[in-house]
């Protein structure tokens, strides 16, 4: 398991400034805009290596445990151990689960122009959502690091569905907790996509006042 976490972690990490990809000369731009689709493959496969039948991780047996488990300070060494190791197991599903949703989401945020029928096949991103929020129904239970991200990954879920109050809903509680120009912005385009010209006007106003960009000195 740990192997199988730290490929996950390498496909996810930002790409360092030697492995940016050069601007393509004319008549390759089909090849770069290939280059988002293919990591969030990569970055698919190497969550789903974690969820594989006979894998490290035995779904199944993690549900059962977590749904009547209880170790109290009495509980014996093996006892303790073994909520340890499923602790460990629960936080690599969760983590797994969150990549491969957060890969698969849209690049922007951006209202469905309907919602997708109660008996139609989901799209990857919608399916990988829905498995997602079975283990991962909270913001705590995702490390501080990717909270902004799960907030984000939501918000699309919410727009894939044309709930756009409920999209909003969620970047608004996720900034009241952590405020950070990013959540802002994302904020700011959900105002734009409400048609809510005044209330972005004035949210951009505030987050150039809160978050002012740093200038060279002279």
């Amino acid at each position: 398991m740990p192997l199988l976490l730290e490929l996950l972690a390498w496909k996810r990490r930002k790409a360092t400034p030697k492995e940016v990809v050069p601007a393509p000369a004319q008549g390759e731009m089909e090849e770069e805009t290939e280059q988002a689709p293919e990591r969030a493959v990569q970055i698919s496969e190497a969550a789903e290596a974690l969820l594989a039948p006979g894998g490290p991780i035995d779904t199944a047996a993690l549900a059962q445990y977590w749904g009547v488990a209880s170790v109290d300070a009495d509980a014996s060494a093996a006892d303790k151990e073994a909520k340890k190791e499923m602790e460990a197991k629960r936080k690599a599903l969760r983590i797994a689960l969150f990549a491969k949703a957060n890969a698969l989401a849209p690049p922007k945020l951006a209202v469905a122009e309907s919602a997708p029928a109660t008996d139609a096949t989901p799209s990857p991103f919608v399916a990988a959502v829905r498995e997602m929020r079975k283990w991962v129904t909270k913001p705590e239970d995702l490390d501080e690091a990717e909270r902004d991200a799960y907030a984000s990954t939501l918000a699309k879920y919410e727009l894939a569905h044309c709930r756009s109050a409920a999209a909003l809903a969620v970047l608004q509680a996720r900034h009241k907790a952590k405020p950070s120009r990013a959540l802002a912005s994302d904020c700011i385009e959900m105002y734009s996509l409400l048609d809510w010209e005044h209330w972005a006007s004035q949210a951009t106003e505030r987050m150039e006042r809160d978050y002012p960009r740093a200038k060279r000195p002279l």
